[in-house]
């Protein structure tokens, strides 16, 4: 049996559409701060008194998007996070489902291991901070970065970002496998590499550990910790993953100019990809 031509060409025209509906998709949404504080802390934000102990958070609510069941399945990772179902860096088990839960279990644990070790425990004012935020929300993607940190004791605060890339064609997160041609990584590697010794004003060649990194037998990789700009695709190296604390935080930015050609025009950034002339 002959399939008429039109069908085709129907079947082709949704196929298509498909990636163009999703570049138009994005997220509503609005922000919302839990915060608690112990009986010692005269005012919130003036953690200077002996025995202070604060919690801060804050979250997107999500309202609606253009794709009501893509923000059902970004909703959903969302409570995890905002929950700290998948992380538990600063508390332990047992503690409620929303955000003023966890503030106030952070500092229902501290008090008492205070009240536990009694004037042998750190009296200085202790802290935990806990910003989700939204770093990108256009062409198909919504970008969510978690900033996460604290005082708890120490020579020092302690502090970290997570980031959660959504597809809003599929809700499901990507990696940067997912960005680039496959066999256009080592190119991309390159490019990252060079920018990065750039940032850090380090030799463009010579081993890259020599001047105090600590990459995996001494070659440079791509943080798995990203996000999309207008500019470009920014990679975040959280302390001590890469280097010591007091490096802080670094960043490098991979202009689309100098990556477009190696964006996949079938990945979640396909938007930013070089267009076939």
């Amino acid at each position: 049996m002959n399939t008429p031509r039109g069908v085709y060409l129907l079947i082709l025209f949704l196929l298509l559409s498909i990636p163009a509906a999703a570049q138009n998709d994005s997220i509503l949404y609005r922000i919302k701060k839990a915060v608690s504080a112990s009986p010692d802390c005269p005012e919130y934000g003036r953690d200077t008194a002996a025995g202070c102990i604060e919690g801060y958070m804050t979250w997107p609510e999500i309202t609606g998007s253009t794709n009501n069941s893509i923000a059902a399945i970004v909703l959903d990772k969302l409570r995890a996070e905002i929950s700290l179902e998948n992380h538990r860096h600063f508390l332990k088990e047992g503690f409620g489902k929303n955000p003023d839960d966890v503030t106030r279990t952070f500092i229902k644990e501290l008090a008492a291991e205070r009240n536990e070790w009694g004037e042998g425990f750190l009296s200085a004012p202790m802290n935990y901070l806990r910003e989700i935020s939204v770093y990108f929300n256009r062409a198909g993607v919504f970008s969510v970065g978690v900033f996460e940190g604290g005082y708890t004791g120490g020579a020092h605060p302690n502090f970290f970002t997570s980031v959660y890339n959504y597809s809003l064609a599929t809700g499901h997160i990507f990696t940067p496998a997912d960005i680039f041609y496959k066999d256009e990584m080592d190119k991309v590697l390159q490019i990252a590499e060079k920018e990065f010794r750039t940032i850090m004003e380090i030799p463009s060649s010579g081993d890259i550990n020599d001047h105090g990194f600590w990459f995996s037998s001494g070659r440079f990789h791509l943080s798995q910790v990203f996000f999309p700009t207008e500019e470009g695709i920014t990679f975040i190296y959280n302390p001590y993953e890469v280097a010591p604390y007091v490096m802080g935080e670094i960043r490098i930015t991979l202009p689309y100019s100098a990556v477009r050609k190696h964006i996949s025009s079938w990945g979640p950034l396909n938007s930013f990809a070089e267009k076939e002339q």
